[in-house]
């Protein structure tokens, strides 16, 4: 899993840098160029869609989302490790449901044919990052649940 996490964080990274770049040219083309300037927003707004869901896994890895910390610290161990496997069960479901809705849109969305903002880019090629984020996130749910089961530090500690 570790290979994948290195993945994604190459992959979220390089599409910020790309979009931090197209917004840099965007401006530039703004006072150069004002008509050659528009055409770059969809592009920025798909990248950056794609860079936001490749986040949600990284954020599920780490645990920073969402959660019920208080109420696990006032249960005994026990009951700790029971409320981290029903969150986990929990997120599992949720991601599950994501992805197949996601892939439904996707699957509907390639059928109708539509463009994203009326660019050369298929609407379903933008919204593919939804199940893909929700596989992966669950996958990462299921980590994170595994490795505090077995003791192991989380990502960021120790």
């Amino acid at each position: 899993m570790k290979k994948l996490s290195g993945i994604e964080e190459i992959a979220a990274g390089l599409l910020l840098a790309a979009v931090t770049l197209l917004i840099v040219i965007q401006l530039v083309l703004a006072s150069a160029a004002p008509r050659h300037a528009s055409p770059l927003t969809p592009v920025v707004m798909g990248l950056f869609f794609w860079a936001t869901m490749l986040g949600v896994p990284a954020a599920t890895r780490r645990g920073a989302h969402l959660s019920v910390s208080l109420l696990g610290r006032l249960l005994p161990p026990r009951g700790q490790r029971v409320l981290g496997t029903l969150v986990m069960l929990a997120t599992v479901v949720f991601f599950a449901v994501l992805a197949v809705v996601g892939a439904r849109l996707c699957r509907d969305q390639a059928h109708w044919g539509n463009r994203f903002m009326g660019t050369a880019l298929p609407d379903w090629a933008v919204a593919a990052s939804i199940p893909l984020a929700a596989v992966l996130s669950a996958l990462r749910a299921v980590e994170v649940w595994w490795k505090a089961r077995r003791g192991a530090p989380q990502d960021g500690e120790g």
